[in-house]
């Protein structure tokens, strides 16, 4: 007789997906996995499990992903093998990059990659179930695609089991077979196991975008495509997640509800890590409310530990909320700059694009233990936010090309200068030879014998 000892819903979704995951252990101790749909609407989606497991199976069989093995099926349930004592991906590249091994962490991350790529050989072409799913990115041309796409690929869905050579995929339930960019899962790889585990930092998870040859304007696609596959996921039902912002407007004095931002609230979480944004961590942070005075301006004030002695920090002004900030003024044990790191500066204020506001702190020396910021912040549409962002990134891509333009004038004009360098050299290794023949010798001697007749001659004609 089989015991549910783990169960877990995941019915925060339309009917189609809601699931359920269970492990069940036997008498003898042995353990399976079973996922079963919550509602009739969701058999067919836990029906497809198993299809997809032979499709991915032949998918990766050149590479080290195996996906985990389907035992039995029945309508709306499947059951899968146990996996005892395995190590995640994520927690192995957690480990070592907590562990100061970064470059070893990236490496790791690098080989899950490659193997991604190694598989996408489909070019990307627009379909109307693509679009269902995803929206309507602005993608651009030559992205490549896996024959099907397991679209929940992230580092903490790949197991290690003991041997190297198998990397173990599990929780494969969102397949797709239309085309999706191979960079979106690598994207979202990136993303999750930053945002979950590395200082919740966007700004490095985009940073590590971009060394994997992502543009800007693929990376802000690929944003859409995740926010428009979690409504995809979650259809006509809200999440309670979702309801937070709305049923926890905060407080409110009633002479400064006329002067309210867009949003509604006058009273927010603000973080301070006690690092800069590279190294920013969850375990290294000060918390605290930031909240609206009578003149409209925010103030939070943080109250840093005894023991604090580093110059570089990172602030959230808050989650949630694209937004435009204007600094008004700090107070602080010493000096202190301050400057935007996912956003763009325009008429002395601070637009970010992104719903994680992010400032660099940059303290003049040690010492500081209190910090008080005073700031205005207006919360912007989403259209809003994008149209500032991309004109700001025009006009950086317009700085880009012009630098790329010079650094090709450059390249041309030192391959010229090696070109010259290297004529050069071989006339003075032909000289040198002419040298050695003596022909040379001999020529300068015939050429002085004729100066000098040259001038007996018209020294004669002179007399």
């Amino acid at each position: 007789m089989k015991q549910v000892i783990f169960s877990k819903f995941s019915n925060e979704r339309a009917k189609a997906f809601a699931i359920r995951t269970q492990i069940l252990e036997d008498a003898d101790g042995t353990r399976v996995v079973q996922k079963i749909a919550c509602h009739p609407e969701g058999r067919e989606h836990v029906n497809r499990i198993a299809k997809w497991h032979d499709r991915l199976l032949e998918q990766f069989s050149k590479t080290a992903i195996c996906p985990n093995r389907v035992l039995g099926t029945a309508d709306g349930v499947v059951e899968l093998e146990y996996l005892d004592g395995a190590e995640t991906l994520e927690t192995r590249f957690v480990h070592l990059w907590d562990g100061g091994c970064r470059e070893e962490a990236k490496a790791l991350l690098e080989k899950y990659l490659d193997m991604l790529r190694s598989c996408a050989d489909v070019p990307f072409v627009r379909t109307d179930a693509f679009s269902e799913v995803f929206g309507e990115a602005d993608l651009p041309e030559g992205l490549l695609c896996m024959p099907v796409t397991d679209f929940d690929m992230t580092a903490e869905n790949i197991f290690f089991t003991g041997q190297e050579d198998l990397w173990e995929l599990i929780d494969y339930e969102w397949v797709f077979p239309f085309p999706v960019p191979v960079n979106m899962l690598i994207y979202r790889t990136i993303l999750y196991v930053t945002c979950r585990h590395i200082g919740n930092s966007r700004e490095l998870a985009e940073d590590l975008c971009r060394q994997e040859g992502m543009c800007e304007r693929e990376i802000r696609a690929y944003q859409k495509m995740e926010e428009a596959f979690q409504r995809y996921v979650t259809g006509d039902h809200v999440p309670i997640r979702d309801l937070y912002q709305d049923i926890s407007p905060g407080v409110v004095a009633v002479d400064t509800e006329r002067k309210m931002p867009a949003s509604g609230k006058a009273d927010m979480r603000s973080t301070l890590y006690l690092d800069g944004p590279e190294n920013a961590a969850q375990d290294r942070t000060v918390y605290a409310r930031a909240r609206q005075e009578k003149s409209g301006d925010y103030r939070v004030e943080f109250q840093l530990p005894e023991d604090f002695s580093g110059t570089e920090l990172r602030w959230d002004p808050f989650e949630g909320e694209l937004s435009e900030i204007r600094i008004v003024r700090t107070e602080a044990d010493v000096p202190v700059t301050l400057a935007p790191m996912n956003g763009f500066s325009r008429d002395g204020r601070d637009v970010f694009w992104t719903r994680d506001p992010i400032y660099r702190v940059q303290a003049d020396g040690d010492g500081l233990r209190k910090l008080v910021l005073y700031f205005e912040a207006r919360f912007l549409e989403e259209e809003e936010a994008l149209a500032g962002g991309r004109q700001t990134r025009l006009e950086w891509e317009a700085y880009d090309a012009e630098i790329a333009n010079l650094r090709c004038q450059v390249a041309r004009q030192q391959e010229e200068i090696a070109r010259q360098q290297a004529e050069d050299a071989e006339m003075r290794r032909q000289l040198d030879t002419l040298r050695s023949v003596g022909l040379v010798r001999l020529f300068e001697r015939v050429h002085r014998r004729v100066q000098r007749g040259r001038e007996r001659t018209d020294g004669e004609t002179k007399k």
